[in-house]
């Protein structure tokens, strides 16, 4: 059954910084939760924790809008979106 995992930063309405994580079987709306930061690179280091764990368990970086996945930023840039192969 394959699965899907998408990390994104972004702006909330209040202009926080926001580490957005979604999660679920493809063709299925899944889960998202969110984690709010003062600052941009706080919001990066924990995007790139979650990138490793998600790398060591399988899960491979796929290409979105035409960008490699694996770097972001806070302009709104698409985010690792993995899917697992098992």
């Amino acid at each position: 059954m394959a699965r899907y995992y998408a990390l994104s930063i972004q702006r909330n309405l209040f202009g926080e910084i926001c580490l957005i994580r979604s999660w679920g079987r493809v063709g299925t709306l899944g889960q998202q939760l969110s984690h709010h930061f003062a600052s941009e690179t706080e919001a990066v280091a924990l995007l790139h924790v979650f990138a490793r764990q998600k790398t060591a368990k399988g899960y491979v970086s796929t290409a979105s809008l035409g960008r490699s996945t694996l770097c972001s930023d806070i302009r709104g840039v698409a985010l690792p979106v993995a899917q697992s192969v098992a």
